[in-house]
């Protein structure tokens, strides 16, 4: 690949000013010339990047001495560096702009530029006082200096042109170092150094006032008070009196003003230890606990979270950064796996650097000593001894005014004014545009794989099992670590699926470091030998939560086995102990358990002996829960909008259920679910729920029959009728047996679909009779609203197209006083269909409009592809091709669940092969050709619904000519997975864009 960019060479070009002329690139020396040339580069430099005309150089060089030639000598000099330049691979470094030149040099190139920048950064740090920064950076600026500035041109006017203001400033520069040296607590060193400045500077009154300060600090008060003297003789000497700042200093040293002493703490303090690993992931956090820690605003700050999940280590990355970067010096203590109370003050004045034999004093004794400079204090691994660090902690902040504080701790210290700050786990999924490899637990993953066994690479699908590895292990960085470790031995794919058992698998029996840190056993079974007893047992019942859960749930569930007051405390004690994760964005605060602690909880639940027990609770928690819901079908997937947080909950109720609990109570709880999850488009999984229960032959009755009509309709929704028909068929049966007139509607409403989609009118009429006039006598809306919506099913297929419309209108009538707004947009779908067959478009595409806003409301998948699928039916009808494939598109990219059936997917196919053929859009023509055949594969018999037959019953004719079309197999998924990758590309990679709204589409 190539393109217009040329990359200059490596070499640097640099030019030095504060002392000899001297030009290089890279290590290597430009041959130079005489003084005039050499002042030609120098001028250009201090102006790199600008043009400097050509009068300019000649005023700075010659002044008033300028020969007749001078141009021409002028354009000489820059012909010598432009060709030493293209020599040292630097060319076209100065250029020929309007009547001057123009040196292009890299930032930094001057020496006199990085003098200038030092000293910003140098002030900066100083007015922050970082003063041990500060004076460094002023030292790194004054060895810039190599002798005087600019001092190979003495003589030329541009000489004291650019000279004027740096040597003024470099005396103040050397001042301010000297407030730099002495804020980090030098004295008696720099005594002999102002001298030198003073008898160099003798009227500088700053080195006279800092030499007075050197003097008094050094426990000379006397001298300093004598210097004062000498240098008010020197002034008066020239007829001046001494100004304000040297009168201050005089009056501060006779009142022996305590801020003269030396601010830092006389201590060696015990430094953080340098990190062995890299932080991975931390960077956000990294900032922003440095800046709290350099403010002071919050003096104690307390890193939260679980076990392993890095809050020793973002702990120790601030404490090496703070002291980095020169904001205070740093204590730092870990306490040790065994302590008691006795060992955490002597830890602490060890921290503080106190001799040993005053590590027994009180640490308010030794806080009071340790001066008046910032001082970050580092306590790490608090929550075994809690109670002490607390003590100790409120202890030294109280007599240090200057210290801060960081703690490391399961548990909150409690204390006023402290700062929690919860550690997350790593993030472990990728955002949008992101590459899975730059997650950031997927990067500590692979670095520290790479640590253990030298040489691994990963690809893609590797990175993908490795995103998996760090979900199964709750982005722990400690987890992600020790499975890293076992990834050489294991295998990536062997990990995975050892993963079901994490407690155990990922551990590293040689990893250096406390018991607490070898396995993930060790890290929650340590936090967990810290709870109260409450504590333990509550933390093992909240195992059976799969999703989240409130306070109130718990309260819910549990309430009567501890009591609200004894359950509330271990709650909140679980909280404080990190045990609980806390949820985001959420009005009334969720929590949730991590896998990994979950695993553990679940394990004491069943040493407790109460599994069981506790999973019934859960399952008639659920079951309350969905019945005081109070779902009806036909109201809308917005009705369980309050129950969608409970989805993971449910299904693992669901599941135990499943496996444990007697056939009636799973079968009730799934049948009380059918509402819900068909309403938000999980018809396939409640399918093999019900399946499951139905296996079990001592099945209550009244039970069997709904499971065997729920079951029944999922089969029928995805085309597989004659499964469909057997299970109403026996649904029927034993409504008839029990008297149960609503449950015969249920099931002789399903039976009628069935029986239309078969063409099977004659048996599908006297059961719409009968359901019709059950119906009547129900109190039940939706029982009469099945009833009429199989009746009007009926009469439009048997193009009783009149009675069809009547029935569809009361029906409408019905559903929206009701409410049933699903049923409310099918039927209104339902008319747009029967003004089609009465030859009526325009009407159809008006009551396809309505139907559209209706089901946007109720949110479920049937009534959306229902309406827009009459909506693009419509458009083909009115020749409006372009509105009626994104119809089509809106109806295929639905993302409500399995909401489409093979038929409905040819139903949505076959309009926009015609679309493709009116546009002459070849693209949607092979796209559309090819998911046909997907669908034939699946069902051979299937074809055109006789609604349809008008607009569509040539091109499927011509579409399935071909005697080798759908002989391939295939299964529903197969069919519906191609419909949605359809919509999608119809959706963002066709021209239009965009699903339509009911205005776009009522042109």
């Amino acid at each position: 690949m190539t393109s217009g960019y040329s990359p200059r060479p490596m070499g640097t070009l640099r030019v030095s000013l504060l002392g000899g002329f001297q030009t290089t690139v890279g290590d290597a020396s430009l041959p130079a010339g005489g003084a005039k040339q050499r002042a030609v580069f120098a001028m250009l430099a201090l102006r790199a990047g600008d043009t400097v005309p050509e009068s300019r150089l000649i005023d700075g060089i010659w002044g008033d001495a300028t020969p007749s030639a001078v141009r021409s000598s002028l354009q000489v000099y820059v012909a010598h560096w432009r060709r030493v330049l293209g020599e040292a691979d630097c060319s076209d470094r100065i250029e020929r702009q309007g009547s001057g030149y123009r040196l292009e040099m890299d930032p930094g190139g001057l020496d006199i530029h990085r003098y200038y920048v030092l000293l910003e950064l140098a002030r900066t740090a100083l007015a922050e006082e970082r003063f041990a920064v500060a004076a460094g950076r002023f030292d790194e600026a004054q060895a810039l200096w190599r002798g005087d500035a600019l001092q190979d041109f003495v003589g030329m006017p541009f000489h004291q042109w650019e000279t004027a203001s740096l040597e003024p400033g470099r005396v103040q520069a050397l001042a301010d170092r000297t407030d730099a040296l002495l804020g980090a607590g030098r004295g008696s060193d720099l005594v002999g150094p102002l001298e030198g400045l003073v008898a160099q500077h003798p009227y500088e009154e700053r080195f006279r006032a800092q030499l007075m300060h050197a003097l008094y600090r050094s426990g000379r008060q006397v001298d300093a008070l004598r210097s004062f003297d000498q240098a008010r003789t020197a002034l008066v000497d020239i007829g001046i009196e001494a100004g304000p700042q040297l009168r201050a200093m005089e009056q501060r040293v006779l009142q022996q003003d305590p801020d003269l002493e030396s601010r830092v703490s006389p201590f060696a303090h015990a430094a953080p230890p340098e990190p062995i690993t890299s932080l991975v992931g931390r960077e956000a956090e990294v900032v922003e606990l440095v800046s709290l820690a350099s403010r002071g605003v919050d003096r104690l700050v307390t890193l939260t979270g679980p076990g392993g999940v890095g809050k020793s280590r973002l702990a120790l990355e601030v404490a090496n950064r703070v002291q980095e970067e020169g904001w205070m010096p740093v204590a730092y203590v870990a306490i040790p796996e065994v302590a008691d109370s006795s060992v955490v003050a002597l830890a602490v004045n060890a921290a503080f650097g106190v001799p040993e034999s005053w590590r027994e004093r009180p640490v308010a004794e030794i806080a009071r000593m340790l001066g008046t400079s910032p001082l970050l204090l580092v306590v790490d691994g608090a929550e075994h001894v809690h109670g002490s660090v607390r003590d100790v902690v409120s202890e030294v902040l109280q007599h240090s005014r200057q210290l801060r504080v960081l703690v490391t701790s399961r548990v909150p210290l409690g204390l006023n004014g402290e700062r929690q700050v919860p550690v997350a786990p790593l993030v472990c999924r990728a955002a949008e545009g992101e590459s899975l490899r730059e997650v950031p637990a997927v990067e500590l993953f692979i670095e520290r794989a790479e640590r253990f066994q030298s040489g691994l690479l990963f690809d893609d699908s590797d990175v993908s099992v490795i995103g998996e590895i760090c979900e199964g292990v709750d982005g722990l960085p400690l987890a992600i670590e020790l499975a890293a470790a076992r990834s050489g031995t294991l295998g990536l794919e062997e990990l995975r699926k050892r993963l079901v058992s994490r407690l155990d698998v990922v551990a590293a029996p040689y990893r250096a470091g406390e018991q607490r840190h070898r396995s993930l056993r060790d890290v929650i079974g340590w936090s967990f030998g810290l709870l109260s007893a409450d504590a333990q047992t509550l933390l093992a019942r909240l195992s059976v939560f799969s999703g989240g859960f409130s306070l109130a749930h718990v309260e819910q569930i549990w309430g009567d086995a501890l009591g609200p007051t004894r359950l509330l405390d271990a709650f909140e004690e679980l909280d404080r102990h990190s045990m609980l994760t806390r949820l985001p964005g959420k009005v009334v605060p969720r929590f949730r358990l991590l896998a990994t602690v979950r695993e553990f909880a679940g394990e004491v639940l069943g040493g407790l002996g109460e599994t069981a027990d506790a999973h019934h609770r859960l399952i008639r928690w659920v079951h309350r829960g969905v019945e005081a819901a109070g779902g009806r079908v036909g109201a809308g997937a917005k009705q369980f909008d309050h129950l969608e947080l409970e989805v993971d909950n449910v299904r693992a109720a669901v599941l135990w259920a499943l496996e444990n609990a007697s056939s009636d109570d799973a079968a009730e709880l799934t049948n009380s679910l059918y509402v819900w999850w068909m309403a938000r488009g999980r018809a396939e999984e409640l399918g093999r729920w019900c399946e499951q229960c139905l296996e079990h032959p001592h099945q209550g009755a009244g039970i069997r029959a709904w499971s065997e009509l729920y079951l029944g309709r999922i089969h029928g929704r995805k085309d597989r009728v004659n499964a469909s028909n057997n299970l109403l068929y026996s649904a029927l049966a034993q409504f008839r047996d029990a008297t149960n007139d609503d449950g015969v509607v249920h099931a002789l409403s399903s039976l009628v679909e069935n029986c239309v989609h078969q063409r099977n009118f004659e048996t599908a009429r006297p059961m719409v009779h009968e359901a019709v006039l059950l119906a009547q006598s129900s109190a039940s809306s939706e029982v009469r609203c099945r009833a009429l919506h199989a009746a009007c099913w009926l009469s439009g297929s048997l193009r009783e197209l009149d009675d069809a419309s009547i029935t569809a209108e009361s029906l409408v009538k019905e559903a929206s006083e009701a409410g049933l707004i699903e049923f409310e947009a099918k039927t209104l779908a339902d008319l747009a269909w029967i003004a089609r067959l009465q030859q009526n478009p325009e009407s159809a595409h008006q009551w396809a409009l309505l139907a559209v806003e209706r089901a946007a409301i109720a949110d479920t998948g049937g009534s959306v592809v229902s309406a827009y699928t009459e909506l693009a039916l419509a458009n083909l009808a009115l020749g409006r091709a372009e509105d009626g494939i994104r119809a089509v598109a809106a109806a295929l990219s639905f993302e409500s669940g399995d909401d489409l059936s093979p038929s409905s997917v040819l139903r949505l196919a076959l309009p926009l092969a015609v679309f493709a053929e009116q546009l002459g859009d070849t693209q949607i023509a092979a796209r559309v050709a090819s998911l046909i055949e997907v669908v034939r594969a699946v069902n051979l018999n299937i074809g055109v619904w006789p609604a349809d037959e008008d607009l569509v019953g040539s091109i499927y004719a011509k579409m399935t000519s071909d005697d080798g079309l759908g002989r391939a197999t295939a299964t529903d998924v197969d069919a519906i997975k191609g419909a949605r990758a359809l919509g999608e590309w119809l959706q963002f990679s066709w021209r239009l864009g965009r699903s339509p709204t009911p205005s776009e589409s009522n042109r």
